[in-house]
């Protein structure tokens, strides 16, 4: 065998990851929280969180 590749699935950017814009965030974490009461979450689940 020969010498082993470097096996990445994502490249390495250093822009890869970005931190998320304070004036879209509020609309994400409202967007989540809708999404967890129209999935209809058991309390069991909720209790991990």
């Amino acid at each position: 065998m020969g010498p082993k590749k470097n096996q990445r699935i994502w490249p390495a950017d250093e822009d890869s990851e970005k931190p998320i814009p304070e004036d879209i965030y509020p609309v994400i974490d409202t967007d989540l929280a809708r999404d967890n009461l129209e999935n209809n979450i058991p309390d069991a689940d909720l209790q991990d969180l």
